[in-house]
């Protein structure tokens, strides 16, 4: 299985692009989502919304439109743990979780306002529409 690709702004954190430039001009037109999360999307029930509401508070720093599928599923997957114990739902719940930057190391490669002070702050604005 192939390697995941690193996402731009961690290369760009860790100067990647100065030992390899023609990885960012390879980005160049990579999309910028600016748009904040939203209200949840029509169709949740009152748990789900509580859910969301709760994941788009804990990760406004970060968290996009761009993000709203991947949030649903994790909202419907906790919901469904929590009612059932079924444990294929609480993994789902966790990977959808992590995919959105909810757990420690994942949150790592995060970088959203409030970051570091070595300039990747001013890159995660820039990302993030901040």
């Amino acid at each position: 299985m192939a390697r995941p690709r690193t996402p731009t702004l961690k290369l760009e954190g860790r100067g990647g692009f100065d030992k390899h430039p023609e990885r960012k001009r390879a980005r160049a037109n990579e999309p910028v989502v600016k748009r904040p999360l939203g209200e949840p999307p029509e169709g949740l029930n009152v748990l789900h919304v509580a859910d969301w509401r709760d994941l788009a508070d804990w990760g406004s720093e970060w968290l996009t439109i761009a993000d709203r599928f991947q949030v649903e599923i994790a909202c419907r997957a906790m919901e469904a743990y929590r009612a059932t114990g079924d444990k294929g739902q609480g993994m789902l719940a966790q990977a959808a979780l992590a995919k959105c930057g909810f757990n420690p190391v994942d949150r790592t490669r995060v970088m959203a306002e409030g970051g570091k002070s070595d300039g990747s702050r001013d890159k995660a604005e820039a990302y993030f529409g901040a």
